[in-house]
């Protein structure tokens, strides 16, 4: 019989909301009589959470960290599972679990769906939403294999988040959650879902990412490293850095940071891990997106486009000045990169100026990322990534 985790408590906990704990209380009670965990989880994995969160509170204990988030009337409790990596027989980082990764399909079909992926997300986050929606439309022509149909639903979904139509791209997912078991690589496509809700949830000012992520972690260590999974921790290294921006206890923070900072490193070494010439944009993507936000880590703030300053120290330490000096220096902006990265980079850049008290610089910096956000509209709906 399958148990429930005081983990898997806490993260339902703050998936429902308080609200729902009587009958969430109900529900698990039939659970232990004979339901499966993976098909509860996938049947509430479509619902929103429906409170804001501030963190409030922090308790330690079995080796993760559950916080306490929620307002005054509204406390819900998550916990935050320490990464760890490991390798097993094939060398490759994983997590947690001490089983070796099945590897990925690499047949033509997948292969064929990996580049489409790449080449529309491009689009996508160029900007390009009505050329890029245009070509989707024009592939579901000639596309009959469950597969492409859910990289081309998968694509849309970007889209519309891209637009801010949020609506819109939930009932995407949905969709394509339900074409998901006919798919020939649905554990992959899977982590693409958990990437793309919990991103919507985050652009939307949700906050059910850390439980989507949390659950994406099962599922990544299932799976050898990839771009699509690589997409997903940098996305929950972002959600926890967020988490270290509010703490007051140094102890907590410092947990917190290290797991954060481990996140983003190791989503680049799964970009570096790609099957070649299948996702070439993305691989470039991803180390620029993680060093990026590494350097938001370090600085211990998120910037804003009206509040570029916000949460930056008076006098940020010397150590974090220097870290965040070789990150950037090592950001290679050569290679392929597109606009919302672009304005990431620069707001990075504009955090370390005002850290190392150079207002005039930072403000230069952050005028030429509202250029770019008036010359590519698109980009005053991305206050995140």
């Amino acid at each position: 019989m399958n148990t429930v985790s005081p983990s898997f408590l806490f993260e339902v906990t703050c998936f429902f909301g308080w609200d729902d704990l009587v009958p969430l209380n109900q529900l698990l009670t039939a659970f232990l009589l004979g339901f499966c965990a993976t098909l509860v989880v996938y049947k509430w994995q479509g619902d929103h959470l429906k409170s804001d969160a501030t963190n409030s509170n922090i308790v330690s204990g079995n080796g993760n960290t559950c916080v306490n988030i929620g307002g005054s009337n509204n406390t819900n409790t998550v916990t935050i599972k320490h990464f760890k990596t490991r390798k097993c027989a094939s060398n490759k980082p994983a997590l947690y679990a001490p089983i070796c990764r099945s590897s990925r399909l690499n047949t033509k079909t997948q292969a064929s769906c990996r580049r489409l992926t790449d080449k529309l997300a491009q689009l996508s986050d160029d900007g390009l939403l009505k050329t890029c929606q245009s070509r989707i439309q024009k592939m579901f022509r000639g596309k009959t294999k469950p597969d492409f149909k859910v990289v081309l639903h998968l694509a849309e979904t970007l889209n519309a988040i891209n637009e801010g139509s949020f609506m819109r791209a939930y009932t995407l997912l949905n969709k394509v959650e339900k074409l998901l078991p006919s798919t020939e690589s649905n554990v992959e496509y899977t982590l693409r879902w958990f990437h793309l809700k919990s991103l919507a949830q985050l652009r939307e000012g949700k906050n059910a990412g850390l439980y989507l992520t949390g659950k994406a972690l099962t599922l990544i260590d299932q799976l050898e490293p990839g771009c699509l999974s690589g997409w997903v921790l940098i996305l929950r290294a972002r959600l926890i850095s967020s988490l270290v921006f509010e703490q007051q206890e140094e102890t907590t923070e410092m947990a917190l940071s290290k797991d954060a900072e481990t996140l983003f490193h190791t989503a680049i070494q799964h970009a570096q891990n790609e099957f070649p010439q299948q996702m070439e944009n993305c691989q470039s993507y991803i180390p620029q997106f993680a060093s990026i936000g590494l350097v938001f880590l370090h600085m211990r703030f998120w910037p804003s486009l009206n509040k570029p300053k916000l949460g930056i120290p008076k006098q940020a330490s010397p150590q974090s000045l220097e870290k965040v000096q070789k990150i950037l220096a090592n950001i290679d902006e050569s290679a392929q990169t597109c606009h919302i990265s672009k304005l990431f980079l620069m707001l990075a850049k504009a955090s370390l100026q005002y850290g190392l008290g150079h207002d005039a610089i930072g403000d230069d910096l952050v005028k030429s990322a509202r250029k770019l956000v008036k010359k590519h509209a698109y980009l005053r709906l991305v206050d995140c990534y």
